[in-house]
């Protein structure tokens, strides 16, 4: 098979319609463990773009009950981004773009995972050193982390059925002639993601967070078990995440947290590394949750007429932000609360505008 190795554009460009430069043949790939991490690079760059990134962790949020998502974006238009994910809309409703999420979720990831299985199945190409064993753990995490998302998205609840329809479960690297595979059931997903996710915890050796650690498996195996009601090995690996430490030494300061996660610090555990090239500017999480820092003149939390709120702005990126806090959520943090950042709301029913998720130096960054 042929490697092509996206970009991490926004909505501007397909990502898949690329020019036939930018792919790479197994023996060029496989050659060194320096060219097969260009498959792995790949790999990290569909698992951060905002077809994956973004619509991923957004329509987690709004299946939920404290986020929602509103068309109100005064003055940008929305085009329906995640407008049905608390449906659980899997497939455009009707004839606009983003009314549901499978058409970019599922075929992103499986990207993804096509990588890092041509990076294991063709290991054995490679010279046994401690680069290619970091490399095969990095590439068992990525596939680990690709099918939690697929498994939670995509099919039941582990302790609901975990008999019933999982989703397609291919791990070795696929070609134009491959079979075409049934869905896998719940259990045998889960029993795939937990090997994939022990494999990377036991032998990866990487230090820094922008990918996957040691403590970042031990946190996504703690999570998967979590699914499973798996509780003891759930605090095992949670306990391993948090470096055993549980005096708050290792945690970020008041004035860290309030910053608009822009920059990591030592409380990550892993994190994308966007730059003004990769960071996904209008699809990007930010534009979605972001609107303002405060509203001058308004009582941190008041309501804001939807005329003045570019007036009253206060460090205004013009983003989607459409994403909104209820009412019951906002309640549940006392007023002192570094968390409570919710600047204001226009209408009630569309929910509280939150200012979590800052930018640096343009929009998405």
């Amino acid at each position: 098979m042929a490697f092509v190795i996206p970009g991490l554009t926004s909505c501007g460009e397909d990502f898949l319609d690329l020019q036939p430069s930018t792919s790479v043949s197994d023996e060029q790939a496989f050659s060194s463990v320096e060219s097969a991490q260009t498959v792995l690079n790949a790999a990290y760059a569909y698992v951060g773009h905002y077809q994956n990134h973004t619509l991923s962790y957004i329509a987690a949020d709004v299946m939920g009950e404290d986020l929602t998502v509103t068309s109100g974006a005064y003055g940008w238009p929305t085009y329906n981004w995640n407008q049905y994910s608390y449906m659980y809309a899997q497939s455009p409703v009707s004839s606009p773009w983003w009314t549901g999420y499978a058409n970019y979720i599922w075929p992103i990831n499986y990207q993804a995972i096509d990588c890092v299985n041509s990076i294991i199945g063709h290991a054995n190409l490679l010279p046994e050193t401690s680069e290619r064993t970091e490399l095969l753990a990095q590439a068992h995490a990525i596939r680990g982390y690709c099918y939690h998302w697929l498994i939670r998205l995509f099919a039941g609840a582990y302790n609901y059925k975990p008999d019933g329809p999982g989703v397609i479960l291919r791990t070795d690297p696929a070609t134009a002639t491959s079979e075409h595979l049934p869905r896998a059931t719940v259990a045998q997903v889960y029993s795939q993601i937990i090997s994939d996710l022990a494999f990377a915890y036991e032998n990866v050796a990487n230090s820094s967070t922008d990918y996957v650690t040691k403590q970042s498996a031990a946190l996504l195996l703690a999570r998967a078990y979590l699914d499973m009601n798996d509780f003891s090995n759930a605090k095992k690996h949670a306990e391993a995440a948090a470096g055993n430490v549980f005096d708050g030494s290792n945690l970020m300061s008041q004035e860290e947290w309030g910053s608009g996660f822009k920059d990591h610090n030592n409380e990550w555990l892993w994190y994308f590394n966007f730059t003004p090239s990769t960071c996904n500017i209008y699809a990007s999480i930010p534009s979605f949750y972001w609107f303002a820092e405060s509203m001058e003149g308004i009582e941190y939390g008041g309501q804001v007429d939807a005329g003045a709120v570019h007036d009253l702005g206060n460090e205004i990126w013009d983003g989607y932000g459409t994403i909104r806090a209820t009412k019951a959520f906002v309640q549940l943090f006392d007023n002192n609360d570094v968390r409570k950042r919710f600047p204001f709301y226009v209408n009630e029913e569309d929910g509280f505008f939150t200012s979590k998720f800052g930018h640096r130096t343009m929009m998405g960054d």
